[in-house]
């Protein structure tokens, strides 16, 4: 999983490495402003004709970059603001939705028994029997794994919410437990239960057939900006 932080870092790096660089050679302005758009705009055609979606998404971002000569940086840092502000106003509109219908309250950072916070590093459940509490982890670069199989289940509705930014989130279900999944990612690939999205925006929701009736139940809310959220059954 660490290779794969890696990768998403690198691309990154390499991508403001390249502007900066073209910057700094003042090629002809018909050169950047259109030459180099459309052969970015080719390898972009080629990777995603691969499948290889997350390569041919950097080689279109940095075409469109070039030819409508966008100051990265401040791109990026308007992204940001853009996207977490979206999403605490998404985060307070689901709570909403859930009080109305008389559910169980959202479970937000404050909420949660347990907080986790990080800004770069990893934080893995998976090597000793753990009780199961309600959990938020809030992560900034890194992977979270998390084994349900080695958690001792309370019963009632268990809730853990994980938001990171660059990583990997793994979650590894029993067969017999019921859980309820919501995952959305900014860039990458989702594989929920079988469901298979990948691109750029991509969200899954399913619950298991029981369970709304089960004793002991999870729901996973999961949400990342660039990497890849995998749940399956172990």
């Amino acid at each position: 999983m660490q290779t794969r932080t890696n990768r998403y870092i690198g691309i990154a790096i390499v991508v403001i490495g390249i502007i900066i660089l073209i910057n700094s050679l003042n090629i002809h302005g018909f050169v950047t402003r259109f030459l180099l758009p459309i052969a970015l705009a080719c390898i972009g055609l080629y990777f995603y004709r691969r499948n290889q979606r997350l390569m041919a998404g950097v080689a279109f971002g940095l075409a469109i970059v070039l030819f409508l000569k966008i100051n990265i940086f401040g791109l990026i840092i308007a992204l940001l603001f853009i996207y977490f502000g979206y999403r605490m106003l998404q985060q307070e509109e689901r709570v909403d939705e859930q009080q109305d219908r008389e559910e169980q309250p959202f479970h937000t950072y404050t909420e949660a028994k347990n907080v986790k916070k990080s800004w770069i590093g990893e934080v893995h459940y998976t090597h000793d029997r753990f009780e199961l509490e309600d959990l938020t982890i809030q992560q900034g670069i890194g992977d979270v794994k998390i084994d349900l199989t080695k958690a001792i289940i309370p019963d009632g509705e268990t809730v853990i919410v994980v938001n990171g930014w660059i990583g990997d989130i793994d979650i590894y279900v029993p067969y017999d437990l019921n859980v309820n999944v919501t995952a959305s990612i900014t860039l990458g690939d989702l594989d929920v239960l079988g469901q298979r999205e990948g691109g750029v925006t991509r969200s899954v929701s399913t619950r298991t057939a029981h369970y709304t009736d089960a004793t002991k139940k999870v729901k996973l809310i999961l949400s990342l900006v660039i990497g890849d959220i995998d749940v399956r059954y172990l």
